[in-house]
């Protein structure tokens, strides 16, 4: 545990000024890229406002990889740790990282956090300006958010654009990358964006189900006859749903520093289960684990093999981050139970402190840090918050922010360092055997 503390104080203090001005670079692209957006959107419609949205988002992604990458540059080799062996070029490291970490950040909305911001920002100055009179509310919403058929031409458009400029980067002049990692951007951004329209639906939309109706009711009779062990059970179901929330958001930053630096791990599913719950519970889980991918396995080759084939490249091409998370995840598990402990208690803190950039929720804005600021600075009127309030939160973000990454990071070369060692004492010993 002092080890990751003392190695991120050790790259936060290299570091620092790179990583708090590439955090405010990437912040006014952010927000320059979603005003212009806004404009294009007033005046010309949703459909090309959205073309522009995705480099909103792609500027956020590269403020991350940026970072990660300038971390790793920083580490000198003699206390390599995992990250001073990254030394690719960085539009390389944008190109491989841009879809696995584009879909972790799917995963926990953070894209929608600037899609949000533009479709308030559109809708009013839309309203307001002299091009809206006349138009109903159906009307309305879709000239600013279009769902039609030239919504899912553009995202066949950029899928296949992407994959050409691909399959023939070695020939083809190497500017062209750029436009490789904007067709990435925009045919991902399109589909999260049209899946939760058409396929996800909302929280209200999931409620409103009758088999969510009919469980719900379900539970609320079988607990009523149980009295105290009703209680129990709703005190460990809040708890588990605090807990695991946590969890999986630590091991996705983890995982999204793995998709960066493409470390390969040797941790296994059994070394992982020694290092977290000891040699003889391990191998009991990971038999048990084993047996039951065994079975899904043998269920999954009585498929036709035209859908076995079809479906992993589709999951090898969209769905390839679990392979990652799941390596993310033995890795972790690999270097012990107080270490992983650690890390999500710290990583929750700094969450709790700022959660602005770690994930996105549309009832959690501000975290303890922007409280206390505004007990510091005191009342003042609404028009001086609304002046100075996105500038402080920016501020509060560039302090906060590379923290947390640095912290990410230096726990993910912990734990391939501890590995490291541990193969080398292994190779050692079985030297010494033979």
């Amino acid at each position: 545990m002092l080890a990751v503390l003392r190695r991120t104080g050790v790259l936060w203090w290299r570091c620092w000024p790179m990583l708090i001005g590439i955090y405010l670079l990437g912040w006014l692209a952010r927000h320059w890229l979603i005003e212009l957006a806004v404009v294009v959107t007033v005046h010309f419609g949703g459909f090309w406002g959205m073309l522009i949205m995705p480099l909103a988002v792609l500027a956020r992604l590269v403020t991350y990889i940026s970072m990660f990458w300038v971390l790793a540059a920083g580490t000198g080799p003699s206390e390599d740790g995992g990250l001073g062996t990254v030394r690719q070029p960085f539009v390389n490291v944008v190109l491989r990282s841009t879809l696995p970490v584009f879909t972790l950040f799917a995963a926990w909305r953070l894209i929608l956090e600037d899609y949000r911001s533009y479709v308030s920002q559109s809708s009013f100055e839309y309203l307001v300006s002299d091009e809206s009179t006349g138009l109903s509310a159906d009307q309305l919403m879709a000239y600013l958010e279009p769902g039609d058929w030239h919504l899912y031409a553009i995202i066949v458009i950029a899928f296949l654009a992407r994959a050409t400029l691909t399959k023939f980067k070695d020939r083809i002049p190497s500017w062209t990358r750029f436009l490789t990692v904007y067709f990435e951007a925009l045919w991902v951004w399109l589909v999260v964006q049209a899946a939760s329209k058409r396929l996800i639906g909302s929280p209200v939309w999931f409620g409103q189900r009758r088999v969510v109706h009919w469980y719900n009711t379900q539970k609320d009779e079988l607990l009523a006859r149980f009295g105290v062990l009703a209680d129990v059970w709703e005190l460990l179901t809040k708890t588990v749903g605090l807990l695991v929330p946590a969890v999986l958001l630590a091991m996705t930053w983890i995982a999204i520093a793995g998709a960066i630096y493409a470390v390969r791990s040797s941790a296994t599913w059994v070394e992982a289960g020694h290092g977290m719950f000891g040699e003889r519970h391990g191998e009991r889980l990971v038999r048990g684990a084993g047996q039951a991918g065994d079975k899904l396995t043998d269920r999954w080759r009585r498929f036709p093999v035209l859908v076995q084939s079809k479906g992993a490249e589709l999951f090898r091409s969209l769905l390839g981050i679990l392979e990652t998370l799941a390596g993310t995840i033995r890795l972790v598990l690999h270097s012990g139970p107080l270490v992983g402990s650690f890390f999500v208690c710290v990583f929750t803190l700094l969450v709790l402190l700022d959660p602005t950039g770690a994930y996105f929720n549309g009832r959690v804005s501000d975290g303890y840090l922007w409280r206390l600021v505004v007990e510091v600075i005191g009342p003042h009127d609404w028009e001086w918050w609304q002046a100075y309030r996105d500038t402080i939160r920016a501020g509060i973000n560039a302090c906060v922010e590379p923290v947390r990454i640095t912290f990410v990071a230096a726990m993910y070369g912990h734990c391939v360092h501890a590995l490291q060692g541990k193969k080398e004492n292994q190779d050692i010993v079985l030297n010494r055997t033979i």
